[in-house]
């Protein structure tokens, strides 16, 4: 049974047709003009539309500009035309709006309804057809029925995005000057949380930005720093990180406290911005106050450390502790190591995501995800490494989610695809690449799925050839690999050309970002024309589909637990 919405301001015929198509078993839908009609569609989503053209309020002809152009949701619901207007112009005008079929009144209502079951039998086609394409080109990706079996994920990182190791022992720091002999309570560490507060979308529009970036980001710190020091909770502390942004720890050891003191402040923050501060840079760089708007989102990541307790019994010395642990992190070469071991000693895993159609159909594809917590550590790491130490820990989250993921693959259907996420410095590194190509064939001989690789951060500026090239050593396992990228990059990379197979954003880019609609759906399009689909990762819950369904995603990876 289908929904059809009928649109007629004549009374006894839209009754009519209403009749007619609950007589073949439909669910109808009654407006009296094109205003009330798209309240209508936007609350029921009908799966098609019977419309006159000519109405009061608003006609035929506008209820589908304004479904194409700023409902993109809708824009694909089939609409058949209704007009007593029969002339040939009249015809080609409706046509051109988008109007899937055509019919003259007075109204041969057998035609109407042979229309009406021919065009929910296209659109059932098509959707089939994109479904099956969808699961033909996912298994293309893992080879050929024959192909070995298939390899383990990485993690659900992003650079620039991270969290730092638990750090900050005795022997990282030099010891207070404060006395010769430290007192016992001195020597004891408590753990301690804080927020790395960030202004990630400032990376989206950096084209836009041109020369003002730079300023743009430092006036963006030194507000925030100044409104922190100003806000914060009591005997904070309050430090500038060298990856810009601010951190913000709280001395109480408090995990859940921190994160509503996290939230509130950066709830505060953004509204501060809003409010008091944008115009000021508005005036001073010429950049349209909605952009820099769109540039005030702030973004938190937890950080966990451990202090010892006679600093943080004060507060200068505990914002001193702080600001070296940052600058330490920052360039030590030893910290992507310690985070690595902290997950491992902390019994980080991974957790099993699916990936379903936009019908909610689970297809036989596993994704995996680190564990929230080791997800936190890994976030607020890489928020705070300097490029070096973000090669390095990414190429030993890589090389760790490859060990976590035998112990996954056992408890995973060997029907299953398994996807193995790794970042592009990994396949680049001189010192890591041997080995991780080592551990991979390994997984892969002694695992009986098959293997999807996933690669992650690829530069804007990478061509087809060398990409190829980089992937050339992972044989047929990398044959129509997955790409995930940032929203941003999506239209520079399905112009370069990449042999691939699908592309995946990040729930929480697309959540932050909120990209045009328009030209997303530009891009799909020219997407589907090559045969790539688009994937949207990181959902928590099936529920948020909704939410993104009129950006065109073929699919979604979404935690059923």
């Amino acid at each position: 049974m289908a929904t059809i919405l009928c649109i007629e301001d004549e009374d006894h015929i839209r009754e009519d047709i209403a009749e007619l198509m609950e007589s073949a078993g439909h669910r109808a839908l009654q407006a009296s003009n094109g205003k009330v009609a798209l309240e209508m569609i936007i609350a029921q989503s009908p799966d098609l539309v019977v419309s006159d053209i000519t109405m009061p309020v608003m006609d035929g002809r506008e209820l589908l500009a304004e479904l194409r152009n700023n409902h993109p949701k809708f824009a694909y619901v089939p609409f058949i035309f209704l007009s007593a207007l029969a002339d040939r112009d009249d015809v080609l005008d409706g046509m051109k709006l988008g109007a899937d079929d055509y019919l003259t009144k007075p109204i041969d209502f057998e035609m109407l309804a042979n229309k009406v079951e021919a065009s929910l039998r296209q659109v059932e086609r098509m959707q089939a057809q994109k479904e099956q394409q969808f699961v033909k080109l996912f298994k293309a990706l893992s080879g050929d029925a024959g192909a070995e079996p298939a390899t383990a994920p990485a993690a659900e990182t992003e650079p620039g995005n991270v969290e730092p190791p638990i750090d900050g022992k005795p022997e990282d720091r030099a010891a207070p000057a404060k006395a010769a002999r430290p007192s016992a309570r001195e020597k004891r560490r408590q753990k301690i949380f804080g927020t790395i507060f960030q202004f990630g979308n400032v990376h989206a529009v950096e084209e836009q930005l041109g020369s003002h970036r730079k300023g743009v980001m430092e006036w963006l710190e030194e507000k925030a720093f100044s409104f922190f020091c100003t806000a914060q909770p009591a005997k904070s502390s309050v430090a500038k990180i060298q990856n810009g942004g601010v951190l913000v720890c709280y001395p109480d050891g408090d995990k859940d406290k921190a994160d509503k003191q996290s939230k509130q402040l950066a709830r505060e923050l953004e509204e501060h911005l809003q409010n008091d501060q944008l115009d000021e840079l508005a005036r001073e760089t010429s950049i349209s106050r909605e952009l820099l708007a769109h540039l005030v989102v702030v973004t938190g990541s937890l950080y966990e450390t451990e202090i010892g307790l006679g600093d943080i019994d004060d507060p200068d010395r505990f914002s001193a502790a702080i600001k070296e642990q940052c600058d330490k992190i920052y360039s030590d070469e030893r910290a992507p190591t310690r985070l690595s071991e902290s997950i491992k000693q902390d019994k980080g895993h991974l957790v099993p995501l699916s990936l379903i159609t936009q019908g909610g159909d689970a297809l036989p594809i596993k994704f995996f995800n680190y564990d929230d917590r080791s997800r936190q550590k890994i976030r607020s790491s890489f928020a705070l490494f300097g490029k070096a130490n973000l090669i390095k820990s990414g190429c030993l989250i890589d090389l760790l989610a490859l060990g976590f993921l035998e112990a996954e693959a056992r408890k995973t259907d060997q029907k299953d695809t398994i996807v193995v996420d790794v970042h592009f410095e990994t396949l680049t590194s001189d010192d890591f690449l041997g080995l991780y190509l080592s551990k991979f064939m390994k997984f892969v001989n002694n695992s009986q799925h098959k293997v999807m690789m996933s690669v992650r951060a690829i530069p804007s500026d990478i061509t087809s050839v060398g990409f190829d090239d980089i992937l050339r050593p992972f044989g047929k396992h990398a044959a129509q690999p997955i790409i995930q990228i940032a929203p941003r990059m999506i239209e520079a990379h399905a112009n370069a050309g990449l042999s691939v197979s699908s592309i995946v954003c990040s729930y929480s880019e697309m959540v932050r970002s909120e990209p045009d609609c328009a030209l997303f759906l530009k891009t799909k399009q020219h997407l589907s024309k090559a045969g790539i689909l688009l994937v949207l990762r990181g959902l928590p819950s099936e529920n948020e589909i909704d939410k993104f369904s009129k950006y065109g995603f073929d699919g979604y990876v979404v935690s059923r637990d």
